[in-house]
């Protein structure tokens, strides 16, 4: 949350969410012991919409093979929609190893 746009991202997330029923669809665990899954919502793939609007990266390590985050990621940086509003936005995992404590 301490990521520049986390609670940007974290607000465009609520505002999707609110009031709305909510369908998890897990797919695995990380390293960490994380769920990864998709959230649907009226049909939506929320995950697709945060890629989509600019307020979440496309994790390729764990989604190579999802092809439409990508070309969401690449439209969101050309259009510098949310995160990508900063021509310096740096994806989660590097700005955590550059900003541990």
């Amino acid at each position: 949350m301490t990521q520049p746009y986390g609670l940007e991202a974290e607000e465009h997330l609520m505002n999707l969410l609110k009031d709305k029923t909510i369908n998890v669809a897990r797919e695995s665990k990380d390293q960490y012991g994380r769920t990864l899954a998709w959230l649907i919502v009226n049909g939506d793939t929320i995950n697709n919409t945060m890629v989509r609007d600019g307020f979440a990266w496309w994790y390729e390590y764990y989604c190579k093979d999802i092809k439409i985050l990508e070309r969401h990621q690449v439209n969101a940086r050309k259009n510098k929609l949310g995160l990508y509003a900063d021509s310096n936005a740096i994806n989660p995992y590097e700005w955590r190893r550059a900003n541990r404590n």
